[in-house]
């Protein structure tokens, strides 16, 4: 009887050159990874984005893989740190802050031009002309 073949021995066999170990190895993790990414991104687009870039680091990074530890895990290690990534700078890039959420919300309380005192003084006394026709009685 064989032994069966397991995701590490597939991996060597990409590493001595084998193109079909090659596919084995990425159609073996592919649906893994994509699930990983899927719950941490939660954005079905974002997660292919993402099991795309994270599949070509595993298989450009394959020769650093040492074999002392199961290849899943260290494959779900570099997607976690990959998405990290991600998720960290798309906070960076949104600059958020308690800061910026206090400024942004200070000035979306503020009128901008005369215009918006108008309407805002125009909303008011409409508003308060239907408190007022609707405590009336008719």
């Amino acid at each position: 009887m064989t032994k069966p073949t397991t995701i590490e021995d597939i991996a060597r066999r990409a590493l001595d050159g084998d193109r079909e170990a090659l596919d084995a190895l990425v159609r073996a993790l592919q649906g893994d990874i994509y699930g990983l990414a899927l719950r941490m991104l939660w954005n079905r687009e974002d997660a292919e984005d993402a099991t795309q870039e994270i599949l070509i680091r595993i298989v450009t990074h394959l020769s650093q893989f040492g074999f002392r530890s199961r290849l899943k895990t260290w494959a779900y290690r570099l997607a976690v740190n990959f998405i990290l990534d991600v998720k960290k700078s798309a906070t960076e890039r949104l600059h958020l802050s308690f800061e910026r959420f206090a400024y942004d919300l200070e000035g979306g309380l503020q009128p901008r031009s005369a215009s918006d005192t108008a309407s805002i003084d125009f909303a008011l006394r409409l508003l308060d002309a239907i408190d007022h026709s609707r405590s009336s009685p008719s």
